[in-house]
């Protein structure tokens, strides 16, 4: 299991881990928690679970990729966490199977600000292409705030997604095992 004992907001707590690893022992499975550091020892396991948050840029694609090349089982593997942090292709996805999403204005750098504020109405959200676990993710209340907010986020990336706010008590996590939907659950 890879984890990050000083992560701020991990996907799983110490706790959560422990608790993991008990019910595994129960079932003959060893769990051993690894960090970062250990990547070239990552051979030595038969699979990887990875309870950190997942990014394209940091050591956690470089264990799945690993993982993945080693022809083990491994939770993110390096596919799903390329697509699910694309929230152009998530957006594009769940649209072509007719998936119910918040109307949605995806606007380049140098975009119409007010035509997608008029379009989508105020509040609305603003995000980044490539963000995960609310990372780059601004509820706008004005144009003012709008203008401010793309303008800081364009330094870093040339689209983002602006879609209607929607008020909701809790998002939704959907979890896939080769290919197969495993779960779905509400989280607040």
């Amino acid at each position: 299991v890879l984890y990050d004992p000083d992560e701020k907001m991990p996907p799983s707590s110490s706790e959560s881990i422990k608790h993991f690893a008990r019910i595994a022992e129960r079932l003959s499975v060893d769990v051993e928690p690894v960090t970062k550091r250990q990547l070239a020892e990552l051979a030595e396991f038969d699979g990887l679970f990875i309870r950190e948050t997942t990014s394209i840029d940091n050591h956690t694609y470089r264990f799945a990729r690993r993982a993945w090349q080693e022809g083990m089982p491994v939770i993110d593997d390096p596919i799903s966490m390329i697509r699910c942090t694309n929230k152009v292709f998530l957006m594009e996805l769940l649209s072509s199977n007719q998936v119910p999403t918040p109307p949605t204005v995806i606007l380049p750098d140098g975009g119409d600000l007010r035509q997608a504020m008029d379009e989508l109405g105020l509040p609305l959200v603003v995000k980044i292409p490539d963000g995960s676990f609310s990372r780059g993710v601004h509820k706008v209340n004005s144009f003012e705030e709008f203008k401010r907010i793309t303008e800081e986020l364009f330094e870093e990336t040339d689209l983002l997604l602006t879609q209607k706010f929607l008020p909701t008590e809790f998002g939704w996590r959907v979890g896939i095992l080769a290919g197969e939907p495993l779960f779905v659950c509400q989280y607040r």
